[in-house]
This record gives structure tokens, C-alpha cells and sequence, in this order.
């Protein structure tokens, strides 16, 4: 099973963060990486540029598309990643080896399995271009409200752009996660980690999926953005950290 775990920050607690503070959560971090990556339980990661660099393409009550600067919702999402474990309690544990704060925490989300997308045969050797997370938000109780034929008509749909993506080089990565009712969420409250079902707080919109794509800029990446949203939500588009 695979399961994303998402690591949140305010983008006001990383500015408070001393250079010593931020060096010994990267260190850390990668020391969990390392770790994951000899028990072959690593699948993949990345690193986001902050929520104010993020576009976001919303539908508009006539059926239109608005494009906006910043995030979706503000969760303060700053980077995933994604783990094979045998259950969520196993993803749990793994997660509690982050060096998770009262300013960072993190949420476990399953991944879907069965999903097309995700089985393309991807080589990027000798790729250079930018990458961006494609991150599909909207409200679960809109999505639950669409009839069994709708649903599959959106999943189809994504699956076709996905199919696009992946014939022009441009895909990395894509899945839908399983709703946040089966989340759990790992903070920390006077030192001490607090493992809850379930989401960290209550919202109307979540992260229902992404897909990971390599493009030439951002304003390539808004119009592909522009694809992937159509019906119950919107796209916030977020730039992947390169490392040299």
C-alpha cells in the first residue's frame, strides 16, 4: 500500500525558524529519507516552493475559470512524501520519525490503488525541466453528490490529461487519495507527538489528488492547470524545490 504524507508549515513559522533550527529539520529529514530508501519503502518526495509563489485556478458560479495568485486554502503544505508501508499504522510510525514541531505537522493520507496513471513507465534521464505539483483541491461533499456516472466521467477525464501529459514527457507522477475520513494526522502539543484519526482540522476543501509534471514555466504549468479543473473544485499549481 501507498500512503502520501504531507508535511505542513505555516510559511510564518518558517520565517520565526533559526538557520540552525532549518538545518537540523533538513538533516533530519533526510536522515528519514535515507532510512526509508534502505528498508525500500521510499517511493518518492519533493520539496515545495512557499504558498505565496502558488497560482491557483478556481470555477466561477457560470462555469468560467478565475486564475488567482496563491494557495487554494492556505493548509500550508511544504512538501510530501510518499511511502510503501503495510498499513497506516506503519505509515504513522514512519511519520513520527520526521522532525515534526509544534510548527510542522503531518497528515497520512492512502493512496488509491488500481490507478491507471500511475503505472506509466517513466524515464526522465537527461530531463532538466522545471517541475510542479498539480494539486487537485475541492469539497468531498460536492464530489459525493455527484452521481456514480459523474464521477467516473471526472476520473476518466483526468486519466485523458494524465495520457496527454505522458505522451508529450511531461508526466512524473499522479494519483487520487482516499478520502480524509481515513487520514491520520501526527503533531506535536508540549513535546510530546499526538497521533488523531482523521484530518489535522476540519475544512470544506481538501486535497483530493495531484499529479507531479515536468513543464517549461509556470505559465505553461497554469494551462495545464487550467485542464485539470473543471466541475466540483479547483488547481493550485506549486513549483518543486530543485536541489543542485
Amino acid at each position: 500500500m501507498k500512503f502520501m504524507v504531507l508535511l505542513l508549515i505555516g510559511e510564518g513559522s518558517q520565517a520565526q525558524a533559526t538557520q540552525t533550527e532549518l538545518r537540523r529539520v533538513v538533516e533530519q529529514t533526510l536522515a528519514v529519507e535515507d532510512e526509508l530508501v534502505r528498508r525500500r519503502k521510499y517511493v518518492d518526495s519533493h520539496r515545495l516552493r512557499p504558498e505565496s509563489e502558488a497560482v491557483t485556478i478556481r470555477m466561477t458560479p457560470g462555469g468560467g475559470q478565475i486564475v488567482e495568485s496563491g494557495p487554494y486554502a492556505g493548509a500550508g503544505l511544504r512538501g510530501y512524501f510518499i511511502v510503501e508501508s503495510e498499513s497506516i499504522d506503519e505509515a504513522v510510525e514512519w511519520t513520527r520519525k520526521f522532525p515534526l514541531s509544534a510548527r510542522m505537522r503531518a497528515e497520512i493520507r492512502p493512496i488509491q490503488a488500481g490507478n491507471r496513471i500511475s503505472s506509466y513507465d517513466i524515464t526522465t534521464a537527461g530531463r532538466k525541466r522545471p517541475k510542479f505539483l498539480l494539486i487537485f483541491c475541492g469539497s468531498e461533499a460536492n464530489w459525493d453528490a455527484y452521481s456514480e456516472k459523474q464521477q467516473r466521467e471526472a476520473v476518466d477525464k483526468h486519466n485523458a490529461i494524465g495520457a496527454q501529459l505522458f505522451a508529450q514527457q511531461k508526466f512524473l507522477d499522479g494519483s487520487r487519495l482516499m478520502p480524509r475520513s481515513e487520514a491520520k494526522t501526527v503533531s506535536v502539543k508540549d513535546g510530546l507527538q499526538i497521533v488523531v484519526d482523521g484530518p489535522f482540522a476540519e475544512t470544506k476543501e481538501v486535497l483530493g489528488g495531484y499529479f507531479l509534471i515536468e513543464s517549461d514555466s509556470m505559465e505553461e504549468a497554469i494551462e495545464w492547470g487550467k485542464k485539470t479543473t473543471f466541475g466540483y473544485g479547483g488547481t493550485e499549481v506549486r513549483q518543486v524545490w530543485e536541489t543542485e
